[in-house]
């Protein structure tokens, strides 16, 4: 009796200890293709897709990359000569908002640019000096950004 209750007990610990601990399934996320920066120092602070799904933007350090998202080849890059925080695409895709250190004294800190004429923007506003998102409102008029004061502008 105690030999067959021993042979049972063996095989259920062994079927225990066979069995996976955890499970392993697909998120559905499949990454088929990279852009790549020959930068040294690119470390990919943001990244945002245009509406149609046609330009890849990524930020690192002081620069933002426009990729086209069927090549994956090099469009443009914009050189800001500040840290980035953050990119955003506007609803419409025809500009991107981009959030920089901001220096209290001088109102840069937001910057824009044209997706098509691939320039940046005149217009400047003042954003936070430190690190936060920013997000534009759903018609594209406006930018809601993290303020000095810890509200949003």
């Amino acid at each position: 009796m105690y030999g067959r209750r021993n042979a049972t007990l063996i095989v259920v610990i062994f079927a225990i200890m066979c069995a996976p601990i955890a499970n392993a399934s697909s998120s559905g996320m499949n990454f088929i293709e990279t852009t790549v920066s020959n930068k040294s120092d690119a470390r990919i602070n943001s990244v945002t897709v245009n509406e149609n799904s046609t330009i890849i933007a990524s930020s690192y350090g002081t620069y933002v990359e426009f990729h086209n998202t069927t090549t994956l080849d090099l469009i443009e890059r914009f050189n800001f000569g500040k840290e980035i925080y953050h990119i955003e695409f506007s609803p419409s895709g025809k500009d991107v908002a981009v959030s920089l250190v901001a220096t209290q004294a001088i109102p840069d800190s937001i910057q824009l640019i044209d997706v098509e004429q691939l320039v940046i923007k005149d217009k400047k506003s003042r954003g936070n000096d430190r690190p936060g998102n920013l997000d534009w409102s759903p018609n594209g008029t406006r930018i809601v950004v993290p303020n000095m004061n810890n509200g949003a502008q």
